[in-house]
């Protein structure tokens, strides 16, 4: 489950084991989420694509940016 603000309150095992993750790292990483809903099946159909990495480089930019700013 995750809340408005896009952080996850409660992650399954089942998502540790199918992505390679602990549950710790998956609420560290950066997602972007496509969803989709399936009236038919009452479901969503979801995927996520991670941004961690350009978060992580775009965060060490700025910060660099502004050492050098000051």
């Amino acid at each position: 489950m995750a809340g408005f603000d896009g952080h996850f309150r409660e992650l399954s095992t089942g998502w540790s084991e199918l992505l390679g993750y602990s549950t710790d790292e998956l609420t560290a990483r950066w997602l972007a989420w496509t969803a989709i809903g399936v009236p038919e099946e009452q479901a969503y159909r979801a995927v996520a694509r991670d941004l961690t990495l350009q978060h992580d480089a775009r965060q060490a930019k700025a910060d660099s940016e502004q050492r050098y700013a000051d």
